[in-house]
């Protein structure tokens, strides 16, 4: 608690100068964003949301729970602090005074969650940034794209039945990420894998054989494409 004070704090006040010297002020800002300090004053900056209650089945994030992440900016370590995706509006938040607080989505920021050991990277496609969970830290990676949607509930037609409440459904969609920043979309099947992987096929399905792994196993995969990132 005491280090998001802390961070929040440090935004507050470095606003202050930033807003000085022309960053961050309220014309260059978005909708909904506050005073803080722009990422390219080496800072992580933060936007402001209305915590708000749902009756609907579940969360809306990827995350259980709230996980310890260090943040980084331009490859240095900026602040520690928990946080959590918002898979419903492709937002990582961290909160504090019952406040929601969101990351800046900026592509020179990593979220990297300490226990979990994957990272939250911002990649723009079509002129709007998104959020990609990044699970290898070479030059490839298996990426996820995790979202969450609202599944409308059904009201009962008899006395003799029940409602059935609307609730969150989680679509977790898989991508190989390239030495170019090309996201190739797959299924956790060798064919798709190895097609992705196809300059080093025969190197992979040697050591899929010698380690006994599954491609359809996702801590296996992992270790798949960490082999070939080391070739």
């Amino acid at each position: 608690m005491k280090k998001i004070l802390f961070f929040l704090s440090i935004c507050s006040v470095f606003s202050l100068t930033i807003n000085a010297q022309g960053f961050g002020s309220a014309s260059s800002r978005g909708p909904g964003e506050i005073d803080g300090f722009d990422p390219s004053a080496g800072g992580i900056g933060v936007i402001v949301t209305e915590s708000s209650v749902e009756n609907i089945k579940g969360h809306k994030y990827y995350e259980d729970n709230k996980e310890m992440a260090s943040v980084y900016v331009n490859g240095d370590m900026k602040v520690k602090c928990m946080v959590r995706y918002n898979a419903v509006d492709d937002e990582v938040e961290t909160t504090d005074n019952d406040k929601t607080y969101k990351m800046f989505k900026r592509d020179n920021i990593e979220i990297v969650l300490d226990k979990k050991g994957y990272r939250y990277k911002v990649f723009e496609e079509e002129n709007q940034k998104k959020y990609y969970i990044l699970f290898n830290k070479g030059k490839v990676s298996l990426a996820l794209r995790p979202k969450k949607k609202i599944k409308l509930g059904v009201k009962a037609a008899t006395n003799y039945e029940k409602d059935k409440p609307s609730r969150y459904v989680l679509q977790n969609d898989y991508f190989i990420l390239t030495e170019e920043d090309k996201f190739i979309p797959v299924k956790f099947k060798k064919k798709e894998i190895l097609a992705a992987l196809s300059s080093k096929k025969d190197e992979v399905e040697n050591f899929v054989s010698s380690k006994k792994l599954r491609f359809k196993k996702k801590e296996d995969l992992i270790k798949i494409i960490d082999h070939y990132n080391s070739l």
